[in-house]
């Protein structure tokens, strides 16, 4: 049975301009977006986001495809930037701070590979998990701009052809423009499973973005995207905040900080209390492998 979260562990880019975003290449990244005058052309907008911070939140659900992204302002210069998210490692990093990952390592190659193992619940162990191998591939690098993107063709719960992105840019001498999303494919039956969760359970949860009555927040799968890109956002912030830490507490440090910023939206992304999420993120990485200090 399909239940929380199991189309969550699903990420990747989907354009703003209409057919810029390939569902299905190899190259997961919309090329053919200028970021610069995205940025220009939205940066009003990001600077009223109800959220509190310069960032958009957008989602998409069409054709079995569900997408969703974050556009965001971040205060960490793009050298400093671009020198971590060029890492591979860094993403198994950012991606265990998400509470339904158990486990991240980066598997020996020619091409990286970042194996996952994603749990239907919080509570489950890795032993309870399915794994998702997403190839993660470095698209461009310049000290003007960077892209990465990250492919599995199967993935777990009845979801498929996951597509990550990442792309940015610097605003200025201290501040940088990021386009962060994913997308997966479900069937028919994950949908049903899913819908029926958000029917019960789940049916007080919403996402970020506001719903075609311009009033209320979209609920359903869409609220799902949101939620799920939102984590991995602010994931990439407590990334950063850590560096500034003890190399010997970083880590401890960056599930406290994420921890710290799910909770500054409580009505999309509580689930857990505090105790119950460091517990399970500190006994899983203590038997984590595979990944660096940084």
């Amino acid at each position: 049975m399909v239940r929380r979260k199991a189309l969550q562990t699903a990420v990747s880019l989907w354009g703003l301009i209409a057919g810029c975003w390939p569902a299905h290449g190899q190259n997961v990244i919309g090329q053919g977006v200028d970021l610069g005058e995205l940025h220009r052309a939205l940066a009003p907008r990001m600077a009223r986001s109800e959220t509190g911070l310069p960032l958009l939140i957008t989602s998409e659900e069409l054709s079995g495809r569900l997408s969703g992204q974050v556009l965001a302002t971040l205060d960490i210069p793009f050298d400093r930037l671009r020198a971590a998210m060029e890492k591979p490692e860094t993403w198994c990093e950012i991606l265990i701070l998400h509470l339904n990952t158990k486990h991240c390592v980066l598997l020996p190659g020619a091409t990286p590979v970042l194996r996952m193992a994603i749990a239907r619940k919080h509570d489950h162990s890795a032993g309870q998990s399915q794994h998702l191998d997403l190839t993660w591939r470095m698209l461009k690098s310049t000290p003007a701009s960077i892209s990465v993107g990250l492919a599995a063709d199967t993935g777990p719960l009845g979801t498929s052809d996951y597509r990550v992105s990442f792309q940015a840019i610097p605003v200025d001498a201290d501040r940088s423009f990021v386009a962060f999303g994913y997308s997966s494919q479900f069937t028919a039956t994950a949908r049903m499973a899913m819908l029926a969760y958000l029917a019960t359970w789940g049916s007080n949860k919403v996402g970020f973005s506001r719903a075609a009555d311009g009033q209320s927040l979209v609920t359903g799968l869409r609220g799902v995207v949101e939620r799920t890109a939102m984590r991995y956002y602010l994931g990439i912030n407590a990334w950063f905040d850590g560096t500034e830490r003890p190399a010997a507490e970083r880590r401890r440090y960056r599930f406290e900080r994420w921890f710290y910023l799910t909770e500054l939206y409580p009505r999309q992304l509580r689930e857990v209390d505090r105790a119950t999420y460091l517990t399970d993120k500190l006994s899983a990485e203590s038997r984590q492998s595979g990944t660096s200090s940084q």
